[in-house]
């Protein structure tokens, strides 16, 4: 289907795991800043709610397009069904789950569904981007993809989760060098523990953010935090700036870095 006038001169914004937590908020945000939206993730009702909320905050338009992007086929439908339709000027892959367990006590199906849901399917959504992006020839667009803190700084409890995060960032900085020549920008989004619903899978005990309750976030600043990277042409966002200083402490020196990531979470646990 060809673009209509219309959507050639609106903005558009696609937005992945926008049913809830920072894709929810990141699609309000982008909502209130004029763009148009493209929601997807598994659940519809969810993604209904979120696109009336898009619409309160003035977007527009709003489209919804329910799929689950461990499915290839999925995928393949949603990026056809996007750039088909919409001149896409953003692209926000959210999507994104955990499970905070020890190794030694996690299951194959948890360790896989982490490394698939995470890493594997978030390759295979932003090569098909890429690659719509550049045959739909907009001077300038921007791919943000969420990783995790948890990417550069691991903790105990959450190793696979955070592999799966470094190996995403480790993809998204080497697709930036790719893609360094072309009009689009790769920006990565390394929050911390952030108040969402993901913790009530990640987290059912309430363990984790019970003790890091003091350096949390909401959503709706890491939301913030991507508009503000977007508008100032950044290839990365930490949220809440603190861990940048702690990253900073670990790339001078591996092990110091590391005791002192030890010692603060000891500290914090014994509360």
């Amino acid at each position: 289907m060809p673009l209509s006038d219309r959507f050639r001169q609106e903005q558009w914004a696609l937005v992945t795991g926008a049913s809830s937590g920072i894709g929810r908020a990141t699609a309000i945000a982008l909502a209130k800043a004029g763009y148009s939206l493209l929601l997807t993730a598994r659940h519809q009702e969810r993604l209904e709610e979120s696109k009336q909320l898009c619409l309160e905050a003035g977007a527009k338009a709003v489209d919804i397009f329910p799929a689950d992007l461990t499915d290839i086929e999925a995928i393949d439908s949603l990026v056809r069904y996007a750039f088909e339709r919409y001149s896409i000027r953003i692209v926000v892959h959210s999507a994104g789950l955990g499970y905070f367990e020890r190794v030694i006590q996690q299951s194959d199906a948890h360790a896989l569904e982490q490394i698939n849901t995470n890493l594997i399917s978030a390759i295979y959504l932003c090569q098909r981007v890429a690659i719509a992006m550049l045959d739909q020839g907009l001077s300038k667009t921007y791919l943000v993809i969420l990783a995790s803190i948890a990417g550069r700084i691991q903790t105990a409890g959450n190793a696979c989760y955070a592999a799966s995060k470094a190996g995403l960032l480790a993809f998204a900085n080497g697709l930036r060098q790719e893609l360094w020549s072309t009009p689009i920008q790769v920006m990565t989004v390394l929050p911390g523990p952030v108040k969402t619903a993901f913790f009530d899978q990640a987290d059912p005990s309430g363990q984790f953010i019970q003790a890091v309750d003091s350096f949390t976030v909401e959503a709706e600043e890491v939301a913030q935090a991507i508009c503000q990277g977007i508008e100032r042409n950044k290839m990365e966002v930490v949220v809440p700036n603190y861990y940048a200083y702690l990253n900073k402490v670990l790339s001078l020196s591996i092990p110091l870095g590391y005791r002192l990531i030890h010692w603060t979470m000891a500290r914090i646990k014994s509360r």
